[in-house]
């Protein structure tokens, strides 16, 4: 018996009384708004909405009417930065390259470590940064990257970039050629998992690289409270791993633009292309308290939605 099942973009798909569709919402590869429609009424679920004009995936696809939305809130109290990644990136690169050292970058698996290797080869191919080996130690990422070239259609990168993106970088699938780096000439780059730095590969090459000032880790993605990333950026002179206390003295950089939420005025430019009417009611779920009350705060201001914030196992009714 089958539990899942894919099902495209914007195909409707009847379950009894109750009818969904699928609308892309840039986040990531495959990342939908979910539309329901049953007893005359409409509801929206944003799912984690993408950006703009994020270098990567394409932007959110615009909301049909509807008589409620459930929207997303992550960076409702946050901007991003107007920044050129991709110059500051280089130029991380190129300072760690003079120095001789090797540049570690823990990313997730999906969106971040693909985005990445597209911002490597782009920078390689332009000349901007030297050509060095850049290794992609994590299983996942690597059949995601593959899962990505499949659906090119699904992203703004051509054919022709997106092979050569998964043909420049080199894959450390098995154990054994994720242990093999350790022997590699410097410099090079490791992009490895987990994001945040709480497991995986990326943790043994820290233990192996974090105490030389010529190492650079490059953070890009947000890190959570209490993880290594997070006390990594907040400065923590030693982190814990496999039990010993590594000391960090490899400089630390982040790329903060790299984020696959849109911030708050970008998600009202989305509301704003899409048919919705001026008084649909929002409810504002998945962001941290400050970040709700101030999405919720923004959008009553600069919009004529009835926002308000669900609360905890609350039932609202149409």
């Amino acid at each position: 018996m089958e539990l899942f099942q894919s099902v495209d973009f914007h195909q409707v798909i009847q379950l009894g009384d109750i009818r969904f569709h699928l609308r892309p919402v840039g986040h990531i590869l495959g990342a939908a708004c979910v539309i329901i429609e049953a007893e005359g009424k409409c509801v929206g679920f944003s799912g984690d909405v993408g950006r703009l004009n994020d270098i990567f995936m394409r932007p959110p696809a615009p909301l049909p009417a509807l008589d409620m939305l459930m929207l997303e809130s992550t960076y409702g109290d946050r901007r991003h930065e107007d920044v050129d990644l991709l110059s500051q990136l280089a130029d991380i690169v190129n300072e760690t390259v003079d120095k001789g050292g090797n540049i570690l970058i823990p990313a997730f698996a999906v969106g971040r470590a693909q985005v990445l290797q597209h911002m490597l080869t782009d920078l390689m191919k332009a000349g901007r940064i030297p050509r060095l080996p850049v290794y992609l130690d994590s299983p996942m990422a690597i059949d995601v990257s593959e899962i990505y070239c499949r659906y090119e259609d699904q992203h703004r990168l051509s054919s022709s970039e997106c092979h050569e993106m998964c043909s420049t970088v080199h894959y450390s699938r098995s154990v054994q050629d994720s242990k093999a780096l350790a022997d590699q000439a410097y410099p090079h780059v490791i992009i490895a998992g987990s994001g945040m730095a709480t497991g995986g590969r990326i943790l043994h090459h820290f233990k192996r690289l974090l105490g030389q000032h010529r190492t650079t880790v490059i953070f890009a993605g947000y890190q959570a409270g209490g993880t290594r990333g997070a006390k990594m950026v907040d400065g923590a002179e030693r982190i814990k791993i496999h039990g010993d206390w590594i000391p960090v003295k490899a400089r630390l950089e982040v790329l903060s633009g790299l984020s696959g939420h849109g911030d708050f005025t970008e998600i009202e430019q989305w509301l704003a292309q899409s048919d919705l009417a001026p008084e649909t009611p929002i409810n504002l779920i998945h962001g941290d308290p400050d970040a709700l009350e101030a999405m919720k705060d923004h959008l009553r201001q600069n919009t004529r939605f009835e926002v308000d914030v669900a609360g905890y196992q609350s039932i609202l009714r149409l």
